[in-house]
C-alpha cells in the first residue's frame, strides 16, 4: 500500500470504501472487477476497508489501470473551482477531499455541458452542480480542505 506522506487516507473504517466505488464509477466495472484488475488480495481489501487509501495509493490504481497516464493534481476547493474550465465536456475525473478532520472522501466527477455531475457511488447519489458558487458549497459541505484529482492525462 502507498506510503504515509503526512496526507489522510480516503474513507478508511468501512467496509464500503470509497476509494475502489470510485475506480468502479470511473471505468465501469463492477467492484470486484475493480479488485481483480488491482490484483488485491481479499486482505489488501480488509486494509483498504479498514485504513482508507493515501492519495499515492489511489494515484499507483489509477496508473495501474490506465497504463500511467493518469494526472494528480493537488491544491484548494478555490484551485479546483477557477480550473473547472480545463476539463472539457464529457471529461471524467476523481476528486478527493481531504477533511481538516482525517478521514477525506473520494467520489468521480464528469462535465456535463454547462454543469458538473458528482457521483458518490458508495451512497449511489449524484450531485449537480451548475455554478462556481455551488461547486464551493458542495465542497464545504464535505468539510474538503485539500481538493485532489486524478484524470487521464
Amino acid at each position: 500500500m502507498g506510503a504515509d506522506n503526512g496526507t489522510t487516507p480516503f474513507h478508511a473504517g468501512t467496509q464500503n470504501d470509497c476509494g475502489l466505488h470510485t475506480i468502479a464509477s470511473l471505468t465501469g466495472w463492477s467492484e470486484p472487477t475493480v479488485v481483480q484488475k488491482l490484483g488485491l488480495s481479499e486482505q489488501d481489501v480488509k486494509d483498504i476497508s479498514a485504513h482508507g487509501m493515501q492519495p499515492d495509493t489511489v494515484t499507483a490504481a489509477f496508473k495501474h489501470i490506465n497504463n500511467g497516464n493518469v494526472e494528480h493534481r493537488q491544491g484548494t476547493a478555490d484551485d479546483l473551482v477557477k480550473g473547472l474550465a480545463q476539463f472539457p465536456e464529457g471529461h471524467q475525473f476523481a476528486l478527493g477531499m481531504q477533511r481538516d478532520s482525517g478521514i477525506g472522501h473520494l467520489v468521480s466527477a464528469k462535465r456535463v455541458g454547462d454543469r458538473l455531475d458528482i457521483t458518490d457511488r458508495q451512497i449511489n447519489q449524484t450531485t449537480s452542480v451548475r455554478s462556481e458558487q455551488e461547486l464551493q458549497q458542495y465542497l464545504q459541505q464535505q468539510g474538503a480542505s485539500k481538493i485532489h484529482t486524478w484524470y487521464d492525462k
